[in-house]
């Protein structure tokens, strides 16, 4: 079966992929700020959340997108979130469960992908994109285009967002390197 992995593109739509006992699992969850709650909610529900999944996947191994050339709310956003995982990750190890984590630079997972997918499937949801969305929608999507047309390529599917395609093209980049490649 292998490692038990949790993938996580985090921020506000944090995108998740997990292998637990072999099966995989994607998809996002939103910790957005609601009116009238304290700005730390969120990170609490992240919290929360982190918990449950691994009462779900008792995770060996968690990997997440590391924080790169952000700015303002988003940087500080993404430090909260990644404070969640490695003081979770601690309280595990306090408990006699070891954890091991791996932050990744945020274009690993993107090349990891390049070339696996068919140029006329990017360039398919390119136009479809172009006419669906206004340009500056369009032009902050298009760098990630190759991955949610991988990640559809692959698991014959659509992506709730960018960042479930992200995060899944984590956990397979991880399995890859660790050697435990599932399917």
């Amino acid at each position: 079966m292998g490692l038990n992995i949790l993938a996580l593109d985090c921020g506000e739509h944090t995108g998740f992929a997990t292998r637990i006992n072999g099966i995989e699992r994607s998809g996002t969850e939103h910790w957005k700020h609601k009116t009238n709650e304290s700005p730390g909610m969120k990170y609490l529900r992240f919290d929360w959340w982190l918990r449950e999944m691994d009462g779900i996947g008792n995770f060996d191994l968690i990997v997440y997108e590391k924080p790169c050339h952000l700015q303002g709310n988003a940087i500080e956003s993404m430090n909260g979130y990644i404070t969640g995982i490695q003081r979770f990750i601690s309280q595990r190890d306090l408990g006699g469960k070891k954890i091991d984590y791996e932050a990744i630079a945020p274009k690993t997972g993107k090349k990891f992908i390049k070339g696996k997918v068919p140029k006329s499937d990017v360039d398919e949801l390119t136009k479809s994109l172009e006419k669906s969305l206004s340009p500056s929608a369009f032009k902050a999507l298009k760098t990630k285009i190759e991955c949610i047309a991988w990640f559809k390529y692959i698991t014959k599917r659509e992506p709730a967002d960018d960042n479930e395609a992200d995060a899944y093209a984590l956990l397979k980049y991880i399995e890859n390197e660790i050697g435990e490649t599932n399917g």
